[in-house]
């Protein structure tokens, strides 16, 4: 099971004392000697917690101590200085607006695309926090512990339903929390991404869903194009070899499976040009809300497919329409078009 994955794989030891870490948080204690567990336990006992549990937003696992003691290691735990009650009501205002989403006939895969909207429609990728981590001695306690109390709501879930503000590791942990509210399998995960145009890595999260028995990826951090106020979902719900060339993933979670691609549920991939430039003359403002996305299927350089939308969509868009925008990523097109 995807929800508590990381827990599972404990020892009964490590299990044990995962409950009594778990519990200190939430009576919200300074510190918990752990009697006969090392350094190493108790660090994996935190870094489970902080995978499996994300409701646990306002404890800061990002400056945990640890320190050895006779009997065992000494783990001394803070917390944020957040609005609790304030949270709660974003999270039912959150909940509203994905109930109100769905219908009687959602099937699974329908909560997973609302949640995955919801949650990308309300949070802005915080790149000033991302670039200023940056420029953090990792071996200075002080420039840590100013950096996470400026900016540790990035990476847990309240920056974003309160702040609406946060990196992927704070979105990742919003989606897991959202899907396992409503009974969707999905699990947290810790990669590397791959700097674009070298072999040089930095730290990412994204999540794990199960959806009929097969596991897929989907990062909420690439969910949204914020010059065009537009989602995407080149990266949602996606198998191995979509996110190859992305990320560096140590976990075998088999994500083998293309059939639900979203693309392809849509009825958007076009296997040759003519259908495309059909498709893209002949888009219906009502029907798309002036949104319009494809997958291309085929090789043809990312150039050629910006001018098939630019020569395409701009002369059915004449005096009436206008184009606010498009991009290509990896033949994935995505266009808006406004009413002038």
């Amino acid at each position: 099971m995807l929800d508590f994955y990381y827990s599972n794989r404990l020892t009964s030891k490590l299990s044990s004392g995962l409950s009594s870490v778990y519990n200190a948080i939430l009576s919200l204690k300074s510190q918990i000697n752990l009697f006969g567990y090392s350094h190493n336990e108790a660090k994996t006992i935190i870094e489970t917690i902080m995978k499996d549990y994300p409701d646990l937003y306002y404890f800061n696992f990002n400056l945990v101590q640890y320190q050895p003691s006779p009997q065992g290691t000494v783990i001394r735990l803070t917390y944020y200085d957040y609005d609790l009650d304030l949270f709660e009501r974003e999270v039912n205002e959150i909940t509203l607006e994905i109930d109100k989403r769905l219908n009687n006939q959602s099937t699974d895969y329908d909560i997973i695309k609302i949640i995955y909207d919801v949650i990308v429609e309300r949070v802005s990728y915080d790149y000033d926090a991302f670039n200023r981590f940056g420029e953090v001695d990792q071996n200075s306690h002080d420039q840590l512990s100013e950096y996470f109390n400026n900016y540790g709501h990035c990476f847990n879930m309240y920056g974003v339903i309160v702040l609406k503000r946060a990196v992927c590791m704070g979105m990742s942990h919003a989606i897991k929390y959202f899907m396992n509210r409503y009974r969707i399998e999905c699990a947290f995960l810790e990669c590397e991404h791959f700097v674009e145009g070298s072999a040089d890595t930095y730290p990412h999260a994204i999540n794990v869903i199960e959806y009929d028995n097969q596991c897929y990826y989907l990062d909420a951090s690439k969910g949204k194009f914020d010059n065009m106020d537009m989602l995407r979902y080149d990266f949602f719900m996606v198998n191995q070899e979509r996110v190859n060339n992305y990320y560096q993933i140590n976990e075998n979670f088999e994500c083998n499976d293309d059939s639900i691609e979203y693309f392809e549920k849509e009825k958007l991939t076009f296997k040759n040009v003519y259908d495309l430039r059909k498709y893209l003359d002949g888009f219906s403002y009502k029907s798309t809300k002036g949104l319009i996305l494809f997958k291309y299927k085929g090789k043809v350089k990312k150039d050629y497919l910006e001018k098939v939308i630019e020569e395409n969509i701009g002369r059915r868009c004449g005096s009436m329409y206008g184009i606010d925008g498009f991009v290509v990523i990896d033949n994935y097109g995505y266009c808006k078009i406004s009413k002038r």
